[in-house]
């Protein structure tokens, strides 16, 4: 592994932060067409609510690979109950598609959490890097589905 400047790191720090442990913006929700109405969808996204205020309050309040190692298995942990939850609603028959969508990205986001801290202990950055991109693009694909279905709260992420 490269040796990196305090600043260069300290900037990949923060943007990693931002990629891997902080919760994410949303979109508006309710897109046309959704079922955003749905009892199943509210009880969704307030399972999601919950675990988006949960993950807030573990932000840290400085940034470190000692940080991510710690905070992301936890915050893994949280992902993982929550999606517990979510596996036992039945949507609307218009929306299955997206709402496996939806629980199938989580979930790849929840294993990132495991391997970021993992990574974080091993001290690999160019790995970390990697995952901050793919969990990008994972947001993406998370942020259209929930759009799709009618989310507020269940295309954020953490």
């Amino acid at each position: 592994m490269k040796r990196m400047t305090d600043r260069r790191w300290g900037s990949l720090l923060t943007v990693l932060v931002a990629a891997l442990v902080l919760p994410g913006c949303g979109g508006s929700g309710g897109a046309s067409g959704s079922d955003s109405s749905s009892p199943v969808i509210a009880s969704a996204d307030a399972i999601c609510h919950r675990l988006n205020t949960e993950l807030v309050a573990n932000v840290p309040k400085q940034v470190s690979l000692h940080v991510f190692a710690t905070v992301s298995p936890r915050n893994a942990a949280l992902e993982r109950r929550a999606l517990d939850e979510l596996s036992q609603l039945q949507p609307p028959a218009s929306v299955a598609q997206q709402w496996q969508q939806v629980l199938s990205d989580r979930r790849v986001l929840a294993d990132a959490l495991i391997e970021l801290a993992r990574d974080a202990k091993a001290g690999d950055t160019t790995a970390i890097q990697e995952l901050g991109k793919h969990k990008e693009q994972i947001r993406a694909k998370l942020l259209e589905a929930g759009d799709r279905i009618g989310f507020t709260s269940c295309q954020k992420l953490g």
